[in-house]
């Protein structure tokens, strides 16, 4: 993800990795601002992240998540 690209993204979800992480280490959360080096990302809290290290999810994906959040909440 580029700065630009999360710039629009304000209130979506991302897929972080750290770098050198492993699938386990993924975590979700919500892009909350954007500066001229940090994307913002609310996991919790916020933390500041490298773009590079940032996927966007589809709203389907988004969706899905959700979805099974609340089955695991039944």
């Amino acid at each position: 993800m580029t700065l630009d690209e999360a710039r629009s993204c304000i209130d979506r979800e991302v897929l972080y990795l750290p770098p050198g992480g492993s699938a386990e280490s993924a975590e979700v959360g919500v892009i909350t601002s954007v500066n001229h080096r940090w994307v913002y990302v609310r996991f919790g809290t916020s933390a500041a992240c490298d773009p590079a290290d940032l996927t966007l999810l589809s709203p389907v994906q988004a969706r899905r998540r959700e979805w099974r959040a609340g089955l695991r909440g039944q």
